[in-house]
């Protein structure tokens, strides 16, 4: 039996999967939003690029590829993703960032379709794209497959896949292989050993990280714009618990009230990774007799009482509430899950701290914590320590914000070689030398 047939196979029983499935996942509280065009109900227009961006994270790269994408015709973009939290950043940044790209670019967003294989051959037709462009991880099958039947080139940007991912996938490596991608733009050199097993030598290859070009970017903004001002002062105690995921909310519930219990002066200001777990912290905080503010409450002059906790419910303030702390742990790293980006709060001049968990982050590699940049804890006892003692320390912000562009200046650029493969894809395109 052919590899060709035995994808058909798998593909079918794939639709049926989601034929069974998909009315009991289409009232997921999660995806309600957005279901209409998940359906394709309310379909995108056609487009010429196809970038999917899954959720806040990739929707941050998407933006950087798009600020320095300059191609000299025009263009129709479409970028999709996954989550609420995602179109919502990407709709909040693109209404300002239009008027300052390329005026040939014109981008609508959409949330991304349910991945049932005759749906995804729909949306395909619908917006009949020249190249579809995925960041990081996203290997969908139905569009995989769609994308191949309908001959769409797919270059895989910013690449990265743990080692447990890629066993999962290895279960069938002819089938993973059969639909893979034209080119991945792996991050890292291990990245790129295991996208080779898995789609071939010859279709991968190495480039910087674009989160290094995003925070080049965060450090040149303006410290007087900062909407945090109005009601936190450089002054104030203030400690960031930033992306917080679930898995670590217990140890973080007693950090938190072992940081009270020895200086009732701090300010926490505490950012789940995902909004939906707002409730949890509001049950957990009260019945720990933690006084706490949802952020949303906060009106500009407002005095926030020290021993208060701020629980962030607003997207896209962590930046400006890493630019006025006085300490920082990055979240997810506590616990088993990977670990979340902390390179952003070093832009401002703050060394984070984060747990022994961050594979996630593994292509940067020991040196940032070597140098001192980063400091890492083994549980949730050294990182209450940590943190008071950071609160206790003078700031060393100039030096800090220094010594992260040194370690940066080698690090960048990706963002322009991915943009640079773009448009040489779309060029080969038009001169008839692209295959998918």
């Amino acid at each position: 039996m052919t590899d060709s047939l035995l994808v058909h196979i798998a593909l079918t029983i794939y639709e049926i999967i989601w034929v069974l499935f998909r009315p009991i996942i289409s009232r997921h509280p999660r995806l309600k939003e957005g279901l209409k065009q998940r359906l394709l109900i309310h379909p995108p227009k056609p487009a010429d690029l196809w970038l999917h961006a899954a959720s806040v994270g990739e929707a941050f790269l998407a933006l950087e590829i798009i600020k320095q994408f300059d191609y000299p015709q025009p263009l129709n973009l479409l970028i999709s993703t996954n989550t609420s939290q995602g179109k919502e950043v990407l709709d909040k940044e693109l209404s300002s960032l239009q008027s300052t790209t390329a005026k040939s670019l014109t981008i609508a967003t959409t949330f991304f379709p349910f991945d049932q294989p005759s749906l995804m051959r729909k949306a395909l037709s619908i917006i009949n794209p020249r190249l579809l462009i995925l960041i990081e991880g996203e290997l969908w099958p139905g569009l995989l497959a769609g994308c191949h039947q309908k001959r769409v080139p797919v270059i895989l940007v910013n690449g990265r896949i743990n080692q447990k991912s890629l066993e999962r996938y290895l279960l069938w490596p002819a089938f993973w292989k059969y639909l893979r991608p034209k080119l991945v733009l792996a991050i890292s050199e291990t990245d790129s050993k295991r996208f080779a097993r898995l789609f071939g030598r010859e279709r991968v290859v190495i480039v910087e990280n674009i989160k290094f070009d995003r925070v080049a970017v965060t450090i040149a903004t303006p410290a007087n714009y900062n909407p945090l001002d109005s009601f936190l002062k450089l002054s104030d105690k203030f400690i960031v618990l930033g992306s917080v995921r679930q898995e670590e909310e217990l140890l973080l519930t007693q950090v938190i009230s072992s940081l009270f219990h020895h200086d009732q002066d701090l300010i926490i200001g505490l950012f789940p990774r995902h909004m939906h777990r707002l409730s949890f912290w509001n049950q957990a905080l009260a019945s720990s007799g933690i006084s706490f503010l949802l952020r949303s409450e906060i009106t500009p002059g407002m005095d926030v009482k020290r021993g208060t906790v701020i629980l962030w419910d607003r997207i896209g303030e962590l930046n400006f509430a890493y630019a006025i702390s006085k300490a920082v742990f990055v979240g997810g790293s506590l616990a088993p899950v990977g670990g979340q980006n902390f390179l952003e709060p070093l832009a401002h001049g703050v060394r984070p701290v984060i747990g022994p968990y961050w594979t996630n982050f593994a292509w940067i590699g020991r040196e940032i914590v070597n140098m001192g940049l980063v400091e890492e804890v083994n549980d949730h006892l050294q990182l209450t320590e940590t943190l008071l003692a950071r609160i206790s320390t003078t700031s060393q912000r100039p030096q800090v914000t220094q010594d992260f562009q040194n370690y940066l200046k080698q690090r960048r650029g990706g963002t322009a070689k991915i943009c640079r493969t773009i448009i040489e894809i779309l060029q080969n395109q038009t001169a008839g030398k692209i295959t998918p």
